[in-house]
C-alpha cells in the first residue's frame, strides 16, 4: 500500500511538472510573442513527461493487479479460516450434545445402583441382579471416557495446523 501512494505522489508531480511546463510555455509565448527554439525544447520536455507518466501509470496498473491477487488470496484463506471454525463449533456442538447424553445416563444407572444395593441389604436381593447394574454403570463410564477422548482429539487436530502456523 505504501508503494501505491509513493507512485501517486509520483504521478501527482509529474503532472505538476507538466503543468508548470505547459504554463511556462504559454507565458514565453504571450510575452516574447512566438519563441521557436524554447518551444522545442519545452515540446521534448513535455514528452518525457508525457512518457514517464505513461510508465508511471503502467506500474501502477500492475501494483492493483498485485493488490487484487493479495485480496483475492486473504479472502480465500479468511473463507477457509471461517468454514474450518464452523465445522469445528458445530463437533463442539454435537460432543457436547453426546456428553450430556452420556453424563444422564450415568446419573441414571448410578441411581439404579445405590437403589440395589439398598434394596440387596434390606431384602436381600441377589448378587447377579447387583453385579449387571455395577457393569452397566462401568460400561456407561467407559462411554462417557471413550467420548471426552473424542472430543479432546477433535479440538487437538484443528488446533494443530494454527498452533504449526503461529510457529
Amino acid at each position: 500500500m505504501t508503494e501505491i501512494s509513493e507512485l501517486e505522489g509520483r504521478i501527482s508531480a509529474a503532472l505538476d511538472r507538466i503543468r508548470s511546463g505547459v504554463s511556462a510555455l504559454e507565458n514565453k509565448a504571450v510575452v516574447s510573442g512566438d519563441a521557436p527554439v524554447a518551444a522545442a525544447s519545452d515540446d521534448d520536455r513535455v514528452a518525457q513527461l508525457e512518457a514517464d507518466l505513461a510508465a508511471q501509470k503502467d506500474v501502477n496498473a500492475q501494483l492493483e493487479e498485485r493488490v487484487k491477487v493479495l485480496k483475492s488470496r486473504q479472502d480465500s484463506v479468511i473463507a477457509d479460516l471461517n468454514s474450518g471454525a464452523e465445522r469445528a463449533k458445530e463437533q463442539l456442538r454435537s460432543f457436547e450434545a453426546d456428553l450430556e447424553k452420556l453424563r444422564e445416563e450415568n446419573a441414571v444407572l448410578r441411581d439404579v445402583s445405590e437403589n440395589l444395593r439398598k434394596a440387596a441389604e434390606a431384602d436381600g436381593i441377589d448378587a447377579a441382579m447387583i453385579n449387571r447394574a455395577m457393569q452397566a454403570e462401568l460400561d456407561a463410564l467407559r462411554a462417557l471416557r471413550a467420548a471426552e477422548a473424542a472430543e479432546v482429539a477433535t479440538i487437538l487436530a484443528e488446533l494443530k495446523p494454527l498452533i504449526e502456523e503461529a510457529k
